[in-house]
């Protein structure tokens, strides 16, 4: 049987019918964010010193890059932080939301550093910058919590009418997600329906975050990237 030679437009066709197809899980994403965003903003006072401190440190490391330096050190810093959702969203589906709570506050207290210091119309300097890169977050994170809770969907359907293993599960989550997960992806890579479906879930949402959330970043990357150099 011959393979199916690879088409680029098919291939971003199929992705922005899987993330329409799973627009509320990023508008999960969306909404978790913007709360911890606005918190970030009205409530700057939750590990205000850590992240000062933070913020210093970050700003000397990248004082001496140049314009490509600075735009290869945004762009692996956020691809890290990206795959590390978009992965481990189906082993603990919670290190996609933490990084949505994180990336939510700190982005509102550094905007609300900056109102501070340099008035609201500071705001329009800052847009840019989040252009691309917020979506390209919420996408991955989307991919990650879909993953695991589709992960959670498929072991319910095949196993509902199994109580043991049904109650071995939810006593797992109630002691601890990661040890519910520990149990699922045994199982599921045993059982071969749902070692299939977790295959398919995966290779799909592995194709959407190379061909949209990658270069998502890359743009991105480039714009914070030549803000910050010319705007030193």
């Amino acid at each position: 049987m011959k393979s199916k030679n690879f088409n680029l437009v098919n291939t971003y066709s199929d992705c922005f019918k899987f993330i329409n197809k799973n627009k509320s899980l990023i508008f999960i994403s969306l909404t978790i964010f913007l709360i911890f965003f606005l918190i970030g903003i009205l409530f700057p006072i939750f590990y205000k010193e850590a992240i000062i401190s933070l913020m210093k440190s970050l700003e000397e490391s990248i004082s001496s890059l140049n314009a490509p330096e600075l735009i290869n050190f945004i762009f692996l810093n956020n691809l890290k932080s990206s795959l590390f959702a978009f992965l481990l969203g189906v082993a603990v589906c919670l290190f996609p939301i933490a990084l949505l709570i994180i990336n939510g506050y700190l982005l509102g207290f550094v905007l609300h550093q900056a109102i501070q210091a340099g008035g609201i119309l500071v705001i329009w300097k800052l847009l840019p910058h989040g252009i691309f890169e917020i979506p390209a977050i919420l996408i991955s994170t989307g991919l990650g919590i879909y993953l695991g809770f589709n992960l959670i969907h498929e072991f319910v359907k095949q196993y509902e009418k199994r109580d043991n293993l049904l109650i071995i599960a939810i006593i797992s989550a109630a002691i601890s997600p990661i040890l519910l997960f520990l149990i699922l992806i045994p199982i599921s890579l045993t059982n071969r329906a749902l070692k299939a479906k977790l295959k398919s879930n995966f290779l799909i949402s592995f194709k959407t975050f190379i061909f949209i959330v990658i270069p998502l970043l890359i743009i991105a990357a480039i714009i914070e990237g030549t803000l910050i150099y010319f705007l030193r």
